[in-house]
């Protein structure tokens, strides 16, 4: 019932505010409007076929007065032959810059926060001063994942954080965070609804030097649950403008104790630790090889240590007299869960600013601890055509062959009707 009428709220709060900022649309110089319908034709397990109808709205007025700018994302929702419908308001925000330090956003907008990304109903204010190295961010509000109940008997949530960034200073970027979460305002356990989360992230490239060494790390800390979650370093190397080569190390882990259970700490009891390697080289004439790998050390229930194992690489072409970019590639995983081996093709043909034909062929062969074995095919491909930069439409299929169908096959249409920005005053 709560979230039922917080979900009324925010629809007639949006209503609300697009009516009283209409006296602004006209006085705006640039307008943005899109479109979009995406729909498949699908089997149902068993026998009949189910129709998913998703419907996207993209509005944005820009260059209003004292520089502020409206964005609006909206996303409809309808099932035939079922007829369940959904509406959905992922973004209303009025954004303003009174200076040019310092800016104010309201609303339901998306917000990145150096620990993950998100949707929150609330405030942000940034100040970046003109001549200083430091800015500063801050921000308070209800998250947005409470609209859909995905945590269980939760009524409002709570989120609330600053940021402090580096800035204007030369090969170098930093930013530390800091975030308080209450998961359900009518609980004060504070171990099992609360958490404060400090973060790290920072990177420099010594852009001199003959190899351009880039080094970069993010660090998480989880203060009530006082452990570390994130801790994460790695280096970018560039010995030659044919190569390029990243080596990283991970660590990961989650506070168990905590009321919202995640998924990792669902298999595992103790941290897992990662290093990775990664490459690529251009080997002339729009040919190119890449390759990542990576090797896991964690701890699963019951079972005690394993080892995970990650890979795949191949080769990368483009035809430029033909306009078409071919790629293959082969990936392999080990884990305590099965094992996968794979091949992946795709071929794109994209003439500028009009024609794109795309096809992706995958296949695989994987082996689960629960002594399943079998073989999968996915075969995705489409047609998209641009009548200009804000429209186009899409025409498509996708085949599947695997444990859940024998034989799958759906039909893709998305279609995108927009309005390019207006230079002039409407």
């Amino acid at each position: 019932m709560i979230l039922g009428s917080y979900r009324r709220g925010v629809v007639c709060l949006a209503v609300i505010v697009f009516l009283c900022s209409f006296p602004l649309f006209i006085q705006a110089e640039e307008v943005e409007v899109d479109f979009r319908t995406l729909s498949q034709v699908q089997p149902i397990r068993g026998k009949g076929h189910r129709v998913p109808v998703n419907e996207y709205f993209h509005f944005e007025v820009e260059d209003l007065p004292k520089n502020m700018s409206i964005n609006a994302d909206m996303r409809g929702f309808m099932e035939f032959p079922t007829y369940q419908d959904q509406f959905d308001i992922y973004q209303i925000a009025l954004h303003m810059e009174p200076t040019s330090t310092f800016s104010l956003d309201g609303g339901r907008q998306w917000l990145t926060d150096g620990f993950d990304g998100g949707l929150m109903d609330g405030l942000k204010m940034a100040y970046a001063p003109e001549t200083g190295k430091v800015g500063v961010s801050l921000y308070g509000g209800v998250p947005r994942f409470t609209d859909d109940a995905h945590l269980a008997g939760v009524t409002n949530g709570l989120n609330a954080g600053w940021m402090l960034h580096l800035q204007q200073v030369e090969d170098t970027t930093g930013q530390l965070s800091l975030q308080y979460r209450k998961f359900d305002l009518e609980r004060g356990d504070y171990r099992e609804n609360d958490a404060i989360f400090a973060g790290l992230a920072a990177s420099h490239q010594w852009s001199s030097l003959k190899m351009t060494p880039s080094l970069y790390s993010d660090v998480e800390y989880n203060v009530a649950g006082k452990n570390f979650e994130t801790g994460a370093m790695g280096l970018d190397l560039y010995p030659h403008w044919r190569l390029a080569l990243n080596f990283e190390g991970g660590y990961y882990n989650t506070d168990r104790q905590f009321g919202d259970v995640s998924l990792f700490d669902q298999y595992a009891t103790d941290e897992m630790f990662q290093g990775r390697h990664a490459g690529e080289i251009k080997l002339g004439k729009g040919l190119r090889f890449f390759e990542d790998v990576a090797v896991q050390q964690f701890n699963v229930k019951g079972r005690g240590d394993k080892k995970g194992y990650r890979a795949d690489g191949g080769v990368g072409h483009f035809w430029s007299a033909a306009k078409l970019s071919s790629t293959a590639q082969y990936y392999y995983a080990d884990s305590f869960g099965g094992t996968v081996h794979g091949a992946m093709f795709e071929w794109l043909y994209q003439e500028v600013r009009k024609l794109e034909l795309q096809l992706n062929v995958d296949v695989s062969t994987y082996s689960k601890i629960t002594n399943q074995k079998n073989n999968a095919v996915s075969v995705v491909g489409g047609a998209r055509y641009e009548f200009n930069p804000r429209c186009f439409l899409m025409l498509g299929g996708e085949f599947n062959n695997n444990a859940w169908f024998d034989e799958e096959a759906r039909v893709t249409m998305q279609l995108q009707i927009g309005m390019e920005k207006l230079k002039k005053k409407i």
